[in-house]
């Protein structure tokens, strides 16, 4: 059984709501930074668990649905160190 994550474990959040709306390239920049700051201003090292959610919209912050080729809906995307899911499709 997977253990899960308990009061034993020191958890953390970053919210980027302040942002509003923006490209996922300043999305990545925005999280790389505070990664940075995370690893020289507060020694962490490791996570554990670690799951990024964010709603897809459009420009204008309208709903957007995200499918697959297929036309089938994608939620999850699951990954791993080794082989990432991008590295799955063929572009």
């Amino acid at each position: 059984m997977r253990e899960r994550l308990t009061s034993a474990f020191e958890r953390m959040m970053l919210e980027y709501r302040a942002l509003g709306t923006v490209s996922l390239d300043e999305l990545r920049q925005a999280i790389f930074t505070d990664f940075e700051c995370l690893k020289d201003e507060h020694n962490v090292r490791y996570v554990k668990e670690a799951v990024v959610r964010f709603a897809v919209t459009d420009e204008y912050g309208q709903s957007r649905t995200v499918k697959r080729k297929d036309g089938s809906k994608l939620q999850r995307m699951e990954t791993n160190y080794h082989r990432p899911v991008c590295k799955d499709f063929e572009l």
